[in-house]
């Protein structure tokens, strides 16, 4: 991936053919360069991956990570207010803060067995 910066021009001159990124970072480029579906058509998509996660030591203690927790969710508006200030994260604006379902990481644990790095993640 080409990064955000710089990677819808690259289409333009034919350096690159291809670009592959998440759906919020496409939907953001054609917004910032004003740019349509058409632009840049879609070629494929995946199942929808889990969302980005934050995550804490499992040496700490049940509780404290359960307050942590609690803390994000109940405070989110706040913490996406600031996380939007910086040009680089303005692609987040609308987003929401939720509670963890291991579960649906699955999928990512999947794909690192698939590529023999399943000894990288915890179950």
């Amino acid at each position: 991936m080409l990064g955000d910066e710089g990677s819808l021009e690259d289409f333009k001159p034919g350096k690159v053919d291809a670009w592959g990124g998440s759906a919020i970072d496409y939907q953001y480029l054609l917004q910032i360069k004003g740019a349509s579906e058409k632009d840049f058509p879609i070629i494929a998509k995946t199942t929808l991956l889990p969302s980005d996660v934050i995550i804490a030591s499992s040496n700490l203690d049940s509780q404290l990570i359960q307050e942590y927790q609690n803390l994000i969710v109940n405070n989110q508006n706040k913490l996406i207010t600031a996380l939007v200030e910086g040009e680089s994260t303005k692609k987040y604006q609308g987003s929401s803060l939720v509670a963890a379902n291991k579960a649906n990481y699955d999928i990512i644990r999947d794909v690192y067995k698939v590529i023999g790095e399943g000894d990288l993640i915890a179950p």
